[in-house]
């Protein structure tokens, strides 16, 4: 029988989840005329200036409500946004869905607009987006048969799966980034950033995490790692790329694999190509005993490192073409245990660069006071090198490096000393001093 035929209009609301959107118009409707029948919803409303519709069909409200399977349709129209899911949904044993979802934004900066929200300061229109995914789930099974996001700079597919039939749950993934210009959708360097500073103030005050144990001495957590997952699943999943750039670096290729079995988690990639330069990296978390144990092994060569430096480290004074070799070991069952048994050794080079903002032989000479050479005022203060090299090794946490050395006209440095990484503490000595040559990397001392 008939259990509902439900129809309500509401002018001027405001919704809690977005507190700027503003709702003109509101008209819902919605009819059940069974529990074995299909059950049909659909909402028109104009929110911020656009018009909406929100159509829904489920094809058995039992079904629904009982915990099976049952067929699922939605369809959301506005300027802004369109989007489709059709399919099934499964409830029981695993959460999943089988069949077609897909999304398209016509520009990023006007969906934004139209849910009350705005892009950061000095950051252009993304412009427009399309997602779409073909899904499947079966009892315990479920996949990615097919996945896509394109826009004007980003184009990314992918497949994978998840098995839970088994004792260990096995899972497998393919992700291609065929090109992807994270800066056209990331706030520019620099842009203000006081929403998320204040998110930081509220939650700092809000005094979340009471309870928790607090880091030990130097800053370094005593909080035991959960690692528990890793001895649950198996599994393999490959990342492929083009072109990808963030910030100043760009990467024009790139393989990686992510690996776990029998609770070691292996990530190794094996090939990085920057314009400039190359880069390794393979690391593997050995979570199968109560201790985590951990290896690493990175390789950077022939790299710029300015753009590098600048985009990962926020340093942007510093040039010359970058190696860099380190490989360590650590195990411990918490991030202080980890460092404290951290050993390891490593190296690296910057040849033909510069540090920019400080001339050091200038510096010399006026302290010296040699005179000499003036500065005219007009250029940026800088320090050339031909090389700026040293090695380390780091022993249950102690980091010592004894070779520091730069080479460059006018001026030599050395540098030796340790870091102690436990407790954060810095004993370090660089001695600088003038050459009487302009040529070369010879010369008396002034």
């Amino acid at each position: 029988g008939l259990i509902a035929n439900v129809s309500l209009s509401l002018d001027q609301a405001t919704l809690a989840a977005l507190p700027d959107a503003q709702i003109d118009r509101l008209h819902a409707a919605f009819d059940m005329p069974g529990l074995d029948e299909a059950a049909k919803g659909k909402l028109d409303l104009d929110l911020n200036g656009e018009s909406a519709t929100l159509d829904l069909d489920v094809d058995s409200l039992k079904k629904a409500l009982s915990g099976e399977s049952f067929g699922l349709q939605a369809a959301h129209a506005s300027q802004p946004i369109q989007a489709d899911i059709d399919g099934t949904l499964q409830q029981e044993p695993l959460p999943g869905f089988g069949g077609k979802v897909s999304a398209n934004v016509e520009s990023v900066e006007r969906l934004l607009t139209w849910l009350g929200q705005s892009l950061p300061a000095g950051q252009q229109d993304p412009g427009a987006l399309a997602f779409a995914a073909e899904l499947s789930a079966e009892a315990q099974k479920v996949a990615v048969e097919s996945l896509s996001l394109d826009g004007k700079a980003v184009k990314i597919t992918g497949i994978g799966s998840y098995d839970r039939s088994g004792e260990i749950a096995k899972f497998d993934g393919l992700l291609n980034i065929a090109n992807l210009d994270l800066n056209v959708y990331l706030p520019p360097a620099g842009a203000d950033s006081s929403s998320d500073e204040s998110s930081k103030q509220a939650a700092k005050g809000s005094g979340a995490g009471g309870g928790k144990k607090k880091k030990a001495a130097g800053g370094w957590s005593e909080k035991p790692f959960k690692l528990g997952v890793l001895r649950r699943a198996e599994g393999k999943f490959s990342i492929t790329s083009g072109p990808i750039a963030y910030r100043t670096v760009k990467v024009t290729e790139s393989e990686s694999t992510l690996t776990l079995q029998s609770g070691v988690l292996t990530t190794s990639v094996d090939k990085l190509l920057f314009d400039k330069g190359r880069a390794t990296v393979n690391a593997v978390l050995n979570a199968s005993q109560k201790a985590a144990d951990l290896n690493y092994k990175v390789s950077l060569k022939g790299v710029a490192s300015q753009p590098f430096l600048e985009s990962f480290a926020d340093v942007d004074w510093m040039s010359g073409t970058l190696r860099f070799e380190s490989k360590g070991q650590a195990t411990g069952k918490n991030e202080k245990e980890v460092v404290k048994s951290l050993n390891g050794d490593g190296m690296f080079t910057f040849k033909n660069g510069a540090i920019e903002g400080f001339d050091l032989a200038e510096t010399l000479r006026n302290a010296k006071t040699l005179g000499g050479l003036e500065s005219d005022g007009k250029k940026k203060p800088r320090t050339e090198f031909t090389e700026l090299s040293g090695s380390y090794s780091i022993t249950k946490g102690l980091l010592q490096n004894r070779d520091l050395k730069m080479l460059a006209p006018l001026v030599r440095v050395k540098g030796s000393g340790d870091v102690d990484l436990p407790p954060r503490s810095l004993d370090y000595q660089v001695e600088a001093k003038l050459v009487g040559s302009l040529e070369g990397q010879g010369g008396d001392e002034a």
